[in-house]
């Protein structure tokens, strides 16, 4: 069974949406480490968060971001991960959504994440 209260995680597989709790849309304080995170999900991204030495699992990036205007007030469907580090961790399945300056950084730091094909 999950255990939604243990916030670190380390190795494993995960489906990100398994973290999810009922009636709500984020995951929050969350510390993933060498873990294969699993979609479908699209993420979106708030509060202080970390993405380092990461496998996209894509070969192209643009496959992956789904940017979001500054001008919109509201998004319905991603998953909001607020607080929350992930460190050498495989993303399978997994969109980001956000901003032009979130899509902008990541692929600015995309020589700290690497894209590959997903077999």
């Amino acid at each position: 069974m999950l255990n939604r209260d243990d916030k670190l995680r380390q190795g494993g597989l995960i489906r990100i949406f398994d973290l999810v709790p009922m009636n709500d849309h984020r995951i929050q304080g969350y510390i993933f480490v060498g873990c294969e995170i699993h979609g479908p999900a699209i993420l979106g991204f708030g509060g202080t968060w970390s993405i380092t030495n990461c496998d996209l699992g894509v070969p192209s990036l643009d496959a992956i971001f789904w940017e979001v205007p500054p001008t919109r007030q509201e998004v319905v469907g991603p998953i909001m991960v607020i607080d929350c580090t992930f460190d050498h961790c495989t993303f399978r399945g997994v969109g980001f959504a956000g901003p032009p300056f979130f899509i902008e950084w990541m692929r600015r730091n995309s020589h700290d994440l690497e894209t590959t094909s997903s077999n």
